[in-house]
Parts: C-alpha cells; sequence; structure tokens
C-alpha cells in the first residue's frame, strides 16, 4: 500500500526589486492589499458605524467578500474592468481626506472599488515600492469621499 503525498503549499514570496524600478520580484499577478495607511478621519474609516454594529458587520462581510475576490483577479483584469464593473480611478485632489502618514502628490491615480451592490467603495493608493500592493486609504460608506459626478 503506498502513501499519498501532501502537496507541499507553494509560498509566494513578495520583495522590492533590486533594481529599485517599483517592481516586485514575485510569480503573483493579483492585487495585495495593505492597511496601514489607513485614515484617521471617522467618517471615511469603519468608524463610521460606531453607532451601527450590525452595519459595521454587514460591511466587514461584503468588504472582505470583495479583497477575495479582488485578489483572485490579475491586474490586467483589474485594469480593464471599469466603472460600470465596479473600478474607477481618480486623482487624489479629488479626495476628500487624506491617508493616515503617507503623502500622496495632488495627481497621483488612486483605485476605487465598488462592494456591497455599489453602495459602498474601497479606495486604493498603488504602492510606488511594490506595484503588487494597493494601500486602502479610507472607503467612501456614503457617496461623501469624493464628487462622484451626475
Amino acid at each position: 500500500m503506498s502513501k499519498k503525498l501532501k502537496p507541499q503549499n507553494q509560498i509566494t514570496k513578495i520583495k522590492p526589486s533590486s533594481k529599485g524600478d517599483g517592481q516586485c520580484q514575485s510569480t503573483l499577478q493579483s492585487p495585495v492589499f495593505c492597511f496601514g495607511y489607513l485614515t484617521t478621519n471617522g467618517s471615511y474609516n469603519f468608524d463610521y458605524f460606531n453607532n451601527d454594529k450590525n452595519g459595521k458587520l454587514q460591511a466587514f462581510e461584503k468588504l472582505l467578500v470583495m479583497l477575495a475576490e479582488l485578489s483572485r483577479t490579475r491586474w490586467t483584469e483589474l485594469l480593464i474592468m471599469g466603472k460600470k464593473r465596479g473600478m474607477e480611478t481618480i486623482e487624489f485632489q479629488q479626495v476628500h481626506f487624506n491617508p493616515s502618514n503617507l503623502t500622496i502628490q495632488k495627481h497621483e491615480k488612486m483605485y476605487i472599488f465598488q462592494f456591497d451592490c455599489g453602495k459602498k467603495r474601497i479606495i486604493c493608493y498603488k504602492s510606488v515600492n511594490c506595484r503588487l500592493t494597493l494601500h486602502v486609504v479610507g472607503f467612501d460608506f456614503n457617496f461623501s469621499a469624493y464628487d462622484h459626478g451626475s
């Protein structure tokens, strides 16, 4: 009787390129999310739900589902999604809050992904040190984080 070998989990390591070109040395082709620069402005982080525990839990659940989906999607696919399918870009100068401990130039591109059937948005900045990383800088729970147009 032969033993079945358990497959070894392949670990993907991400590290900055030695060239300093903002690229990561990794086989990973989908985004990695970082919450280290999330704004301290309570209107654009989960403090928004301080008086609504159920709303907070529902938002966390919808966010987790969306992050899991995006984490399985290649960058090339994300970039062609378009606003109708839930992704758009704006310049940082259009955002009505500042990230925590991160300086972003006013013309830098921000990546915005809709979740909870388009009712909520996650606002991200693509890292200059590792282009796979999206820094989550805030959320738009009530369409006030930037001008949504008509």
